[in-house]
């Protein structure tokens, strides 16, 4: 055994051994109080005093393994309760437990505890002799007309074999894979580019030279006899008492393992007909129909009805937003108030939504679907371990369902190798333990966890039927009166593409939103887009925070496209846009813009705005609002200064400059890959001054190029200035 498996057994030792909490003692014997310590303790003498009068009381054993097995755990729990020894409370629960399994050899109940008490002590040996307990209390569970114990007994052999099984579950029999036993990696770091088509092609082929060796092999995955014996016995507790949520639960854990959703779906509608307040059969029905593509109203009535079915502390364990937020922005979160947590909560799933005008809110539904399978998948009861806080839950949680498992394991090396693979690039590495079934990611795959986590805390793009191209959009805030903003937006939909990829010939539709702190609407319109071009859209808004979304979409496609921002209509400290006092609206950038008469404010212009993108050899028009300059004798006078730099572009120099319609002469500065044309004004004042300037681009070569307008008054010194970011193409 190498050392790092050295290490990792050391502490998952310690970890079973001397923390272990055993989940299926007595109901709430960790939270046990001093007064009912003492009590506990009370009654244990009495019982100590009984069994030396008749030391063949069975019934008596028991009572005494309960009560001593729920003193040592409470004496694991914090705080700390003085008189309590665990490990002889331990010794004490396991003898009493074993002698009353063996006076009363009929008994299903008292085998069925001795063996649950040994296979939660966390060593192998003791966990294996629990083995044989639990099938010897089976049998004699099925003659006792108590339909509970033959079903928690049918349970405990199925989890028997279940452990067998993820032992050898996704373990091929011949062949090799390029991924078997890889460490947790970001491959080409293509989650950080994850649109890079060949970082996906790549690790979609090798994902296909692992599935094939099954398919030339014409093998099976091991374990498969395991796997069958566990389903029996799980239907054989369910059968027994269909009223036993234990017995339901692992039968789906059994379902969504081999990803059996329409049987999963069938067992959980006949769970919710008997059991209707049971709020596992809800979840399950939800996440069966939504892996089918099922009705978006039936699944997110399912998990709304199981979440509330919950009780309370479960609810906030598994839905809450830090399990797919990046590990430092858990730590801000969490410190938030209850209001202000929800409100972000809500927000960041209302941005995480592809399309609004679907039906339904994805990512949040493939979100709960996650938490629902991880914490079927991964709990281990026995352990004390909750799947949806396991690291196999964590991942399945962030990044879905992988596109790959594989399962490695050497000779009598008592640990495994789950790898996980997933076409974006990403690659999990799992330590696992024989008969324990848990996993972890070893230490040594911790740091680079950590930075996938940073990069990328959650993909939601796995989950979509349909492509969202990125619509090239613009906006401008401009003041209007009483502290309010007109909001200018303009979009282009790639219509053509998108009636391309619809099955029906509904048309194109475009939907455009506006909501106040990116959680209400106070703006939603909707229309039909009618060939290609430009889309604009003019809102007045109070002053506040809010986002913008346009969409444009086609019933029943198979591409939509989607523009969206952030706007700060209050003083933006960012762009130092505000509503009162001194500054400039932001800068349009447009085709032309053109009147027919007196231009007092930027809507008396007819804008034809371009969307970041103009022509070599063109000319474009920058148009904006100067607010509140100083008045010095009924004039405004002020200095304007229009500069180009380069960001990324062939060779070549900038020829860009402002052109006509300034009122002054025009100087140049030309500065390696920054040219400014700058020209004074000299106007009537007013509260509100339009400038609309052009900008003749020249030979300017193709590229990326960052505009500045900057303006200085030269009565108060006052200064201010907007940034554009503008690619010119050829054509």
């Amino acid at each position: 055994m190498d050392m790092r498996r050295l290490l990792f057994s050391q502490v998952v030792f310690t970890v079973l051994v001397a923390g272990a909490a055993f989940a299926q003692a007595p109901e709430g014997s960790n939270k046990l109080t001093p007064a009912a310590v003492a009590d506990s303790l009370a009654v244990l003498k009495q019982l100590d005093s009984a069994l030396r009068a008749h030391p063949r009381d069975a019934a008596t054993w028991y009572r005494r393994g309960m009560v001593a097995w729920a003193l040592s755990e409470r004496d694991r729990a914090q705080p700390p309760i003085p008189g309590l020894d665990w490990t002889l409370l331990g010794h004490m629960a396991d003898t009493s437990l074993r002698i009353a399994a063996d006076i009363d050899a009929n008994n299903g109940q008292y085998r069925m505890m001795a063996g649950r008490y040994l296979l939660g002590s966390g060593v192998s040996i003791t966990r294996a002799a629990s083995y044989g307990l639990f099938a010897n209390a089976l049998e004699r569970a099925r003659k006792n007309p108590d339909p509970h114990v033959h079903a928690e007994t049918a349970v405990e052999v199925g989890r028997l074999h279940w452990r067998r099984y993820e032992d050898y579950a996704y373990r091929f029999i011949f062949g090799d894979c390029p991924f078997a036993g890889a460490g947790t990696a970001d491959l080409r770091g293509s989650i950080a580019n994850p649109d890079s088509r060949n970082v996906r092609d790549a690790v979609r082929r090798d994902i296909q030279i692992c599935k094939q060796w099954i398919l030339n092999d014409n093998t099976e995955y091991m374990g498969e006899a395991d796997y069958l014996e566990a389903e029996a016995y799980f239907r054989e507790a369910f059968e027994a008492q269909p009223t036993f949520e234990r017995a339901y639960r692992q039968l789906a854990m059994l379902l969504v393992d081999r990803y059996r959703w329409r049987e999963l779906e069938i067992v959980a509608r006949t769970r919710i007909n008997a059991v209707p307040w049971d709020a596992w059969a809800w979840l399950t029905l939800g996440l069966s129909v939504h892996r089918q593509r099922g009705d978006v109203h039936l699944v997110t009535a399912a998990f709304d009805s199981g979440f509330r079915l919950l009780k309370p502390e479960d609810a906030r364990r598994l839905d809450h937003l830090e399990r797919v937020l990046r590990p430092r922005d858990t730590l801000r979160t969490l410190a938030l108030d209850s209001v202000t947590h929800r409100l972000g909560e809500e927000g960041y799933w209302k941005g995480a939504d592809p399309l609004w005008a679907r039906e339904g809110n994805e990512p949040r539904t493939e979100f709960l679907a996650r938490v629902t399978y991880a914490e079927l998948r991964w709990t281990a009861e026995e352990m004390n371990v909750h799947g949806a806080d396991t690291d196999r839950g964590d991942v399945h949680i962030r990044y879905g369902p992988p596109d790959l498992i594989v399962t490695t394991k050497q000779p009598l090396d008592p640990f495994y190798v789950i790898t996980w693979v997933y076409e974006v690039g990403l690659v999990f590495r799992f330590d696992a333990m024989l008969t324990f079934a848990t996993a972890f990611l070893p230490a040594d795959d911790q740091l680079s966890y950590g930075e996938i986590q940073g990069i990328g805390p959650a993909r939601w793009d796995n989950i979509r039927e349909f492509d969202i191209d990125s619509m090239p959009s613009q906006f401008a805030r401009f003041r209007a009166a009483a502290d309010s903003v007109d909001l200018f937006i303009a979009a282009r939909a790639p219509v053509a593409k998108i009636n391309d990829g619809a099955d029906l010939a509904g048309g194109v539709r475009a939907d455009f939103w506006v909501l106040a702190n990116g959680i209400t609407t106070i703006v939603h319109d909707t229309s039909k887009l009618v060939g290609e071009g430009t889309r604009t859209y003019q809102k007045r808004i109070p002053a506040g925070a809010y986002t913008y979304r346009v969409e444009a979409s086609a019933e029943g496609g198979h591409v939509a496209a989607r523009a969206a921002a952030v706007v700060r209509a209050m003083i933006d400290t960012v762009t130092g846009f505000a509503t009162r006092g001194f500054g400039m609206s932001d800068v349009v950038l447009a085709s032309t813009a053109t009147s027919r008469g007196p231009v007092r404010r930027w809507n008396d212009l007819d804008l034809q705005p371009i969307l970041g993108t103009a022509i070599r050899k063109g000319t474009i028009a920058l148009v904006w609002e100067n607010y509140e300059l100083g008045n010095t004798g009924g004039a405004a006078k002020y200095l304007v200064a229009v500069t180009v730099e380069k960001q990324r572009s062939l060779a070549g120099k900038i020829a860009a400059q402002v052109i006509g319609r300034v009122g002054s002469a025009v100087g140049v500065d030309r500065q390696g890959d920054r040219v400014t044309s700058h020209f004074e004004r000299n106007l009537a004042y007013a509260p509100v001054l339009v400038d609309n300037v052009d900008l003749a681009l020249g030979d300017t070569p193709p590229g990326t190029y960052k505009v500045t307008v900057a303006v200085s008054d030269h009565v108060t010194g006052r200064t201010t200035s907007r940034t554009m970011i503008l690619t010119i193409t050829d054509k």
